[in-house]
C-alpha cells in the first residue's frame, strides 16, 4: 500500500514501479493454438496431445488405436458428435475391431496344433497324386480313402475345438 502524496502536481515524491521488476519472476504461458481439424484428446501441464481426426479415421495401424485410453475415446466421440462425423467414427471403429479380430484369430491359429487336419491334407495330396499320375493302384487308393474317412471325423472334432479355443481367446479383442 502506497501512502497518499501530499501534492498531486509534484511527481518526485510519488512511488514508481519498474516494469522489469514486476514481471521478473512471473512466467507467462502462451495460449497454444491447435491447428484446425486436430482434436485435443489429452492435456497436462507439460504436454498437449492432439491428433488429426481425418488422418486418425484413415489410419490402418492397429497399434496406434490401442494406445488411446477410455477418456480419450470419450473426447473423440464428443468431437465426432459435434462435427457431425459420428458415422465415420463408427465405421472406423468397426473396421478396426474386425481387423483386430482377424489378426488375433490368425495369431491363435498359429498357436493351435492341427494334427488331424495335417494328416487329412497329406492323405488328400497322396490321393490326388495317385489319380493324376495315371498309375493309381486301386488297392492303395481304397486304403487312402479309408484312412481319409477315419481321419475326417477327428478333423471335424479338431475344428470344433479350434472354434471354441478361438472364442475363448478373443476376449482381449472385444475390449475395443
Amino acid at each position: 500500500i502506497y501512502s497518499s502524496p501530499d501534492s498531486l502536481t509534484d511527481y518526485q515524491p510519488l512511488p514508481t514501479l519498474k516494469m522489469n521488476e514486476l514481471f521478473q519472476n512471473v512466467n507467462i504461458y502462451e495460449h497454444v493454438k491447435i491447428p484446425d481439424g486436430y482434436v485435443n484428446i489429452r492435456e497436462t501441464e507439460r504436454e498437449i496431445v492432439a491428433l488429426d481426426f481425418e488422418k486418425f479415421i484413415n489410419t490402418k495401424y492397429l497399434n496406434l488405436v490401442t494406445n488411446i485410453d477410455h477418456e480419450e475415446w470419450k473426447t473423440l466421440i464428443q468431437y465426432a458428435k459435434i462435427s457431425n462425423k459420428l458415422s465415420q467414427l463408427r465405421t472406423f471403429v468397426t473396421q478396426m475391431k474386425n481387423e483386430a479380430i482377424q489378426h488375433e484369430t490368425t495369431r491363435i491359429k498359429d498357436k493351435f496344433d492341427f494334427q488331424y487336419g495335417q494328416q487329412r491334407d497329406a492323405i488328400v495330396a497322396k490321393i490326388v497324386d495317385l489319380q493324376t499320375s495315371g498309375i493309381g493302384d486301386p488297392i492303395e487308393l481304397n486304403t487312402l480313402r479309408t484312412q481319409l474317412h477315419a481321419v475326417s471325423d477327428q478333423t471335424k472334432i479338431e475344428q470344433l475345438e479350434y472354434i471354441k479355443y478361438v472364442n475363448l481367446n478373443l476376449h482381449r479383442t472385444h475390449q475395443y
